[in-house]
């Protein structure tokens, strides 16, 4: 349970979460397809597809560097500031070169909005509530998975392309409004995070190494899927596309309801196995059932 004195400012924390993670998922799903009408060829979509990745990868050292040497808000407005700056980029030009080094600048904005969110949260909360707060605050950010990806799929419709850019230049607008709001709601409320002193090892020996390459997996098997849904909205049609998201997000609910029971009774590296072998099966029932396979995304 959140205390009564952070449950504003980490309330608005979280529709901040929503507001600009919207802003971005809208875009994750309809930029290939929007690039696909501007004449980009079907084999490069992939490259456009995976460079936003690789910048928002890129980018998360210099989000660290700016939240030590500024902090975690100053950081957020930053990245919205990137984030700015690539709608209006969208809506004014429609040269697919442009478009793509647009796609980099949102990843450069991704790296450091999700860096200091994170961050955040963890400066906001005390150490008891965290595990309750990080929960809500993942399942936040899951969810504009799903539903900003319906949503952008829907905005598209019709080639509707400058609706999508402005509803997503007008989230991140109100994010920044959101930002200035809980800049003076937690106004003493936040703490320092304590690093443990750091021990140098060698990078193949990292405890955190193979966690981490599993997790970049499942990241790159989810980005293929959401792929792989462009292309086939591009051949297909667009119309019952963003349904699919809509059903991830009740898939989404449900999951949380297995984990919370499958956590006290499995291992982590069970959990990812169990979440790998449910990509697997996704992509094997994609594959067989659809004139696009799924390589096309990944190529």
């Amino acid at each position: 349970m959140i205390q009564r004195k952070l449950a504003v400012p980490f309330s608005v924390l979280l529709i901040l979460t929503l507001a600009i993670g919207t802003s971005l998922q809208i875009t994750m799903p309809t930029i290939p397809v929007y690039l696909r009408s501007l004449g980009l060829p079907l084999s490069a979509l992939g490259f456009s597809a995976a460079i936003i990745s690789l910048a928002a990868l890129l980018s998360r050292p210099v989000a660290a560097w700016c939240i030590q040497r500024m902090s975690s808000l100053t950081t957020i407005i930053i990245g919205s500031g990137f984030y700015l700056a690539v709608f209006s980029i969208y809506l004014l030009f429609k040269d697919p070169m442009i478009v793509i080094t647009a796609r980099i600048l949102q990843g450069i904005g991704i790296g450091l909005v999700s860096t200091a969110l994170g961050t955040l949260v963890t400066q906001l909360l005390p150490k008891e509530q965290l595990l309750g707060g990080m929960s809500l605050f993942t399942l936040a950010n899951a969810a504009t998975g799903t539903l900003g990806a319906a949503w952008g799929m829907i905005l598209i419709e019709g080639g509707a392309y400058p609706r999508l850019f402005f509803v997503g230049g007008a989230l991140v607008l109100v994010s920044l409004f959101l930002i200035i709001f809980l800049g003076l709601s937690i106004r003493g409320h936040l703490h320092k995070v304590v690093h443990a002193k750091q021990v140098k090892v060698p990078f193949y020996k990292n405890p955190a190494l193979k966690p981490a390459m599993i997790v970049l997996m499942l990241i790159m098997a989810n980005s293929s899927l959401i792929n792989f849904l462009s292309f086939f909205a591009i051949q297909k049609g667009i119309s019952s596309i963003g349904f699919f998201f809509l059903y991830g997000f009740v898939g989404l609910l449900l999951s949380r309801v297995f984990l919370s029971v499958m956590v006290r009774r499995l291992s982590l590296y069970k959990l990812y196995f169990i979440n790998g072998l449910l990509y697997a099966l996704v992509f094997y029932g994609l594959t067989i059932s659809s004139s696009v396979f799924i390589w096309t995304s990944l190529s």
